[in-house]
């Protein structure tokens, strides 16, 4: 593999790789909104992915946790109940995800997906292998006393090294600068430039993709609170400078954001919320005064959305999305119903069962 298309593989892998590095356990993704010690939920719903698609997909999944809420197995079901597909999850004695394994309905493997861990969590090598024992792919980590990553590299199969970059940090655990090292021979990747207030929060950064050239530069401006309430971003080869301000309201809740592209307005937004801090009005304008669209919420007791109105240029409602929901005892959904101009998007049922 030449040394260009190495660089540009890399690009893709570190973007994938950055995807998962950090997470060690995603049960809480699976259980948004659900409330009790969850043993299972089975949904069994169909929709349309737009009000202009005369089909509806079919969705029939059981999804099983520990008492920890950590989730232990997912099954995906054909429209007439029979087991298409299933995942197997395993956890280290810390809740961090250490396997999980994918199987067909006659429980042939189709892959596997082991983790290690440091003693202190930190994700160290992430392994996928295909159904006859080889590995697909493997990322490893190493890190510093402090729990930098300071080296990340990724392996297809046969041990074949495909990349490995070394992370070089400042006191701030910010990178300052990434080295390729791949072929042993030490190429800068990539390097930062920081500036920071008495705070330690960066007030500027200059990225350098070739350790010479800057390319983009970045400023930050921040209430007494810590919250930005102003950036620029300027992309230097084009001179591309784009700006955003932000407001803030006494609970921290972002009000008004407004971005300009080399001092020309993009847009203003106008966020409204209610007294548990759900968006009730959300409005665009392209400039000060013309209103781009609006739309307007509405909520139930349980803190779901209940309406969803759209507002045009001309502030005119032009579509209205409409939640039905019927909850058990703990207040979880076990059935949810949408449309759209009444059109019917989504329909779905849940079935619960909680631990003791």
């Amino acid at each position: 593999m030449s040394k260009f298309k190495c660089l540009l593989f890399i690009i893709c892998i570190i973007i994938s790789y950055s995807s998962f590095s950090q997470k060690t356990n995603d049960s809480e993704s699976y259980l948004h909104g659900i409330n009790g010690k969850i043993k299972s939920y089975k949904e069994i719903s169909r929709e349309k992915l737009s009000s202009d698609d005369s089909l509806y997909y079919n969705n029939n999944e059981l999804y099983y946790f520990d008492e920890k809420r950590n989730i232990i197995r997912i099954s995906y079901y054909s429209s007439n109940d029979s087991l298409v597909y299933k995942t197997i999850f395993k956890y280290d004695d810390k809740y961090n995800e250490i396997e999980n394994s994918h199987y067909f309905a006659n429980d042939s493997l189709d892959f596997k997906i082991i983790q290690k861990y440091d003693n202190k969590s930190n994700l160290t090598e992430r392994t996928k292998y295909n159904s006859d024992g080889s590995y697909k792919y493997k990322f490893k980590n190493k890190y510093d006393d402090i729990g930098n990553n300071i080296e990340e590299s990724y392996f297809r199969s046969s041990d074949i090294l495909e990349s490995k970059h070394i992370n070089i940090y400042n006191e701030y655990k910010d990178i300052v600068l990434t080295i390729d090292n791949t072929f042993g021979d030490s190429i800068i990747f990539q390097m930062y430039d920081y500036k920071y207030d008495n705070k330690g929060k960066i007030i500027e950064q200059i990225e350098y993709p070739n350790g010479k050239t800057p390319f983009k530069k970045f400023t930050f401006e921040y209430d007494k609170e810590g919250k930005t309430i102003k950036s620029t971003e300027n992309t230097i080869p084009l001179n591309d400078l784009i700006e955003k301000t932000y407001k803030y309201d006494n609970k921290k809740n972002k009000i008004e954001e407004t971005q300009s592209n080399n001092s020309k307005l993009d847009f203003i937004q106008i966020i409204k919320y209610d007294s548990l801090n759900n968006i009730v009005e959300n409005t665009f304008y392209k400039t000060i005064g013309k209103l781009e669209s609006k739309n307007i919420y509405k909520y139930d007791k349980e803190n779901n959305i209940v309406e969803d109105v759209h507002y045009n240029s001309q502030n005119f409602p032009d579509s209205k999305t409409i939640f039905l929901y019927i909850y058990d005892s703990y207040g979880n959904w076990i059935k949810k119903t949408v449309y759209l101009d009444s059109i019917l998007m989504f329909i779905g049922e849940r079935t619960y069962e909680y631990y003791k």
